[in-house]
Parts: structure tokens; sequence; C-alpha cells
């Protein structure tokens, strides 16, 4: 098990690819936080994947920085971050209004942005081995 013993956080973890990522780090012995705004993400499929559950919206500074702190509590450390959070918007770029293309920015680029500076500023990050 290539992962025993080490903590992962996954956001978009309850769809698509963020769900296969979760699985396989679960499969390789992780403690995988899966993050995601409801426990059916987008697929809704509430099924109990053996992950902890943590309702994120990746858009939203103050809910990265209580899922940060609850790992640090509950984990003590943090090995891996994954940001598979994302939202499409399946319109041509004429049909798409700036409401929408703002929403898609802000979960697609801020979120990135925010789980991984709420991660480094948490310090439960392990540092990478040498």
């Amino acid at each position: 098990m290539k992962l025993e013993g080490k903590t992962a956080f996954v956001t978009g973890g309850r769809g698509g690819i963020g769900r296969a990522i979760v699985a396989r780090f679960l499969n390789e012995g992780a403690t995988v936080y899966s993050a995601d705004l409801g426990e059916g993400g987008s697929l809704d499929r509430n099924d109990d994947d053996g992950s902890r559950f943590v309702r994120l919206d990746v858009t939203r500074e103050d809910e990265c920085i209580a899922a940060m702190d609850r790992v640090r509590d509950e984990a003590g450390r943090l090995d891996v971050l994954v940001n598979a959070a994302g939202i499409e918007i399946e319109k041509t770029i004429e049909e798409t209004t700036l409401e929408e293309w703002n929403r898609s920015f802000a979960v697609n680029v801020t979120g990135m942005f925010l789980t991984s500076t709420k991660t480094a500023d948490s310090e439960t990050l392990q540092p990478a081995p040498k």
C-alpha cells in the first residue's frame, strides 16, 4: 500500500474524476478527506466510500480555512492535496452569461488558489521528502 500512513484531501471528491481519485487513494491505504458541496456530489450518489466527507464550497475562504483546520485537528497532517473541484459551462461563448462565467472562474481558478493557499497556511502540509 503506497499511501499507507498518508493523509489526502480531494476537492470535488464526490464526483467524476475526484471520486475516482478518492477511490484510488483509499485503495492505496491513505486516509482521505473527500470535499464537495454535497455528499452525493455531481453524480448524485451518496454511497459510503470510506472517505471522510467535508462539505466545502471552494469559492469561500472561510470554508477552506475551516476544512484545513478540521484536517489538522483530526489527522494532524496533510500529505496530498488534489484540486479536482470544477464546473463547466455547456454553452457557446455567445450564450454564456457573465454570471455563469464568473461562477466558473470562481470554482475552477479561485477555488484552486484558496484551497492551495489555505493548505500551506494551515501548518498541516507535510514537506516533500528529499
